[in-house]
């Protein structure tokens, strides 16, 4: 017996429409669903990924500038004399006019920075003197104390 392949198979009508619907209609539309998704998942990550990244950056520089901005007050306070004379000059009654203008010149120079840098809320000085001089809220804990 041979097998004819287009013979017609006695299979209902609603069987036939049930598998062509599945064939042509549910099939791809679950393929290209899955493939949107897919493609759609890669492309939300990446823009994840890339924001991270753009903020951290930003955040970087806004970090490494205010850094800087503190180095650069420490290195004002290094090369002026003022600063250098408080912090070396011992307290005596004979140094005590010049100890004096020192103060008032250091307070005027740490106002400013205080006022103009919201991120800096304290300086202290220590002079190898014994000097020391407290502007601004002062900071507690382990972190304030830098020796």
């Amino acid at each position: 017996m041979r097998w004819n392949l287009f013979r017609p198979i006695h299979i209902s009508l609603r069987k036939k429409s049930v598998a062509i619907f599945v064939l042509l209609v549910t099939l791809p539309s679950v393929l290209v669903g899955y493939a949107f998704l897919n493609r759609y998942e890669i492309i939300l990550r990446q823009q994840f990924i890339d924001s991270t990244e753009k903020n951290l950056n930003t955040i970087e520089m806004n970090l490494y500038e205010k850094i800087k901005t503190v180095d650069d007050i420490t290195d004002y306070m290094i090369y002026q004399k003022d600063f250098r004379d408080f912090m070396q000059i011992p307290e005596t009654p004979e140094t005590l006019d010049q100890l004096k203008s020192d103060r008032e010149s250091i307070e005027g120079f740490v106002a400013f920075q205080l006022m103009s840098k919201n991120y800096i809320k304290s300086i202290t000085l220590k002079g190898n003197n014994g000097n020391t001089m407290q502007l601004g809220e002062p900071v507690e804990g382990a972190r304030a104390a830098v020796d």
